[in-house]
């Protein structure tokens, strides 16, 4: 890879120039840059919203909806890879690169696997907060059996639970 020559500084300041979708798809690309330089990148808090039926998470600018409906604002961009997580997104509000949403029944294990996976390739990437609504319209809400254990499992990737 031709952008593994670049000095170390340099490299590492056109990462740090990048779009957070773009860093993390080149991350998950070549390991050898994942682990000498996108770890030494903060591409900003990460944010975690969870809603009965939606879930939200926030990766410095980028943000992803994982809704069970579907939005008559949202244009269709495809077929989308980000880490381990591959959704048909939606582009909101005309900004492909900082706003994406998908629709799928499950909306937290994809929400969550991908917090996992971004504070794995980027280490001093904080958890800046973690919103968790459990009633809506007077309904009590349950979590899937698989949502429970990537949470429980949380304690040891993000230092605040």
């Amino acid at each position: 890879m031709k952008l593994l020559k670049f000095p170390w500084l340099v490299l590492i300041n056109i990462l740090k120039c990048m779009d957070t979708v773009d860093l993390i798809k080149l991350s998950s690309t070549n390991r050898r840059l994942r682990e000498k330089f996108t770890s030494k990148i903060n591409p900003g808090g990460i944010h975690v919203d969870f809603y009965p039926t939606s879930a939200s998470i926030k990766i410095g600018e980028f943000c992803i909806s994982f809704d069970r409906h579907a939005s008559a604002y949202a244009i269709p961009i495809g077929n989308q890879t980000i880490g381990p997580v591959t959704i048909n997104a939606y582009c909101l509000f005309r900004n492909e690169n900082k706003s994406w949403k998908t629709v799928v029944e499950d909306v937290h294990t994809p929400c969550l696997t991908l917090a996992q996976y971004c504070k794995t390739i980027f280490p001093k990437a904080e958890l800046e907060s973690f919103c968790f609504i459990t009633e809506w319209s007077d309904e009590q809400y349950e979590l899937e059996e698989s949502t429970r254990q990537l949470l429980a499992s949380w304690s040891q990737i993000f230092n605040k639970f």
